[in-house]
């Protein structure tokens, strides 16, 4: 019956009841199973499945490859109890699953290799795809999730999704993550797109294949927050935005910001007639302008920028993965004194110096531009934003600082310091009676700290922008 339900609740074997291989499901119909026989029924087409197991069933549901053809949705509610219990869509065979409609979990546990882990499957899904609950796996490592529908998708995920491949083979419409997610490997075909959506994050641990270019991945942002994509391979291309407010006085809208992809032209960075654009040259301690000298970007490096209107930028190019390394950096007395202007050069957050960096005649302690004009320092294993700028400053001119890509982390910081670290401080706080900026001075206790002046415990001043406070301490003519 088409809008009809039918609903299996017991445990005879499947071809002694009503599956035969015979039956015909129609497209609207629902088969609704609440009990089972391990051994799942034969090869036939269905409308909607539902597996709804809210008791305890014998075992797990072995559909042994023969459930390949769903014309509408299918919906995992439960999967048994007492023990977990799985729906496994695999047995001898390696089945290709096709559902026409939407994929929705909310509890159970679906597993897409066989009990031994030999056999796999591919699910293809033109609907949406939800795991609301619950855990979606594989125990074998080629099982693969495909969203190949000719309407834009969206995959969301507040259960587990673990071991699974992901492949985007959607060249009508696009892909969206609206949840943040990881996936032993991703494809995105050639025409597909696949958006990971503003503040979701994504983590790749093996391969990552992009085959339709920079407009096939795609890190949004937006005022609630900015994209963030971990992976290990190299040179693939993306397109990764960054939303950036506008500055509302000569001293509030000042952002420091990097690139995540590789040395790249300015694109729609380049500043209009009320904008700024700089980079800065420690030797000379000038801010260079962009608009008197045209310049691009360096992975690795900051820039200071300023923006009439609020507006969402955006970097296309290769992602960097590697280890950057800057070397014998200037150290110019009485111009930069050391201070240079670096930015995390990829598409996630990083940990400042938490135990991978390497820092060599480097301060222990970084800058980040604040919401009042000045800089917070950084301690260890604080947060970097993507995108974000931030100053070091070298004490030799003998000196290396390499970032390390496995300092990367997903953090939904974007412009403003989130502290990591938890040891215990005093932060006293000027701010100005004239506008609304602010400076900060922390004073911390260090059993292994001098009298004097210490590079791994003690931070140099750096005065922020005209108009802010400043408030320091003097060691020794320091």
């Amino acid at each position: 019956d088409n809008g009809g339900t039918y609903i299996h609740n017991n445990t005879g074997a499947f071809g002694t009841t009503i599956f035969q291989g015979t039956e015909s499901f129609a497209s609207n119909s629902t088969v609704e199973f609440k009990d089972w026989n391990t051994t799942g029924p034969s090869v036939i087409a269905w409308g909607n499945v539902k597996f709804n197991a809210t008791g305890a069933v014998s075992g797990s549901l072995q559909l042994s490859g023969n459930m390949t053809t769903i014309n509408g949705n299918l919906d995992v509610v439960a999967t048994g109890s007492p023990t977990v219990r799985e729906v496994r869509f695999a047995a001898g065979t390696a089945p290709t699953v096709t559902i026409a409609g939407n994929y929705t979990q909310t509890a159970g546990t679906v597993n897409l290799a066989s009990t031994s882990g030999s056999s796999v499957t591919t699910l293809n899904v033109a609907g949406n795809f939800a795991v609301n609950g619950g855990t979606f796996t594989s125990t074998s490592t080629g099982s693969k999730l495909v969203l190949n529908g000719i309407t834009s998708q969206t995959l969301t995920n507040s259960g587990t999704i673990s071991s699974i491949n992901f492949e985007v083979n959607n060249s009508i419409g696009s892909v969206s993550l609206l949840s943040n997610v990881s996936f032993s490997s991703l494809t995105i075909n050639s025409g597909s797109i696949l958006n990971i959506n503003a503040g979701k994050q994504l983590t790749v641990s093996g391969t990552l294949t992009n085959n339709a270019g920079v407009s096939g991945l795609v890190l949004k942002s937006d005022a609630t927050g900015t994209a963030s994509l971990i992976n290990s391979t190299a040179s693939v291309s993306a397109t990764v935005e960054r939303y950036i407010t506008q500055y509302s006085s000569p001293t509030n809208g000042w952002r420091l910001v990097s690139s995540p992809v590789g040395t790249t032209a300015i694109g729609n960075f380049l500043p209009g007639t009320n904008d700024d654009f700089y980079g800065y040259d420690e030797a000379n301690n000038l801010w260079l302008n962009y608009k008197v000298s045209p310049f691009g970007f360096t992975n690795g490096l900051g820039y200071l920028s300023a923006y009439e209107t609020s507006a969402t930028k955006s970097f296309s190019g290769a992602l960097n993965t590697a280890d950057i390394t800057f070397t014998n950096q200037s150290l110019t007395p009485a111009k930069g004194n050391g201070w240079h202007l670096l930015g995390n050069p990829y598409a996630s957050a990083i940990k400042w110096n938490d135990g991978s960096w390497a820092l060599s005649n480097v301060s222990a302690t970084a800058k980040l531009l604040n919401g009042g004009g000045s800089y917070t320092d950084l301690a260890d294993n604080d947060i970097i934003p993507a995108m974000q700028g931030f100053f070091v400053k070298v004490s030799d001119a003998t000196n290396s600082i390499t970032i390390p890509a496995s300092a990367r982390t997903h953090s939904t910081t974007t412009n403003i310091l989130n502290k990591a670290s938890q040891q215990e401080k005093l932060v006293l706080k000027a701010s100005s009676i004239g506008n609304s900026t602010y400076v900060e001075s922390t004073v911390k206790t260090n059993a292994n700290a001098t009298n004097g002046f210490d590079a791994d415990y003690d931070a140099n001043f750096l005065a922020g922008m005209y108009g802010a406070p400043q408030l320091y301490s003097i060691i020794t003519n320091n």
